[in-house]
């Protein structure tokens, strides 16, 4: 897996835009990833937020969430994807100050 600049660009934006907003969805994410990626042959994609820690604390509390989710857990193991974007963002989510964060998966062309 390796990390893709375009695609961590897309992702901080879509993380910005939710802090904007106030609220977490994915929106048309595949239209926004598959631009993104430069229309990889597949794409995924894992939103997250919790209260702001160190980059450690909240990746591995977000990882631990995602692979504890059915839903969540195939995309993040995603064995075809090749591609990486992450974006993070602080804002408020439900009234409390959040880390949101958008990640981006994609496999390759």
């Amino acid at each position: 897996m390796r990390d893709d600049e375009r695609m961590d660009a897309a992702a901080r934006a879509h993380s910005r835009a939710m802090a904007a907003s106030g609220a977490v969805t994915h929106g048309s994410w595949t239209s926004r990833v598959a631009a993104a990626s430069r229309h990889a042959n597949s794409i995924g994609e894992v939103l997250g937020w919790r209260a702001p820690g160190s980059a450690r604390s909240e990746a591995a509390w977000l990882v631990r969430a995602w692979l504890g989710s059915p839903t969540h857990r195939p995309i993040v193991l995603g064995a075809s994807f090749r591609r990486v974007g992450i974006g993070r963002t602080t804002g408020w989510i439900g009234g409390e100050l959040s880390a949101i964060y958008t990640v981006d998966f994609a496999a390759a062309h």
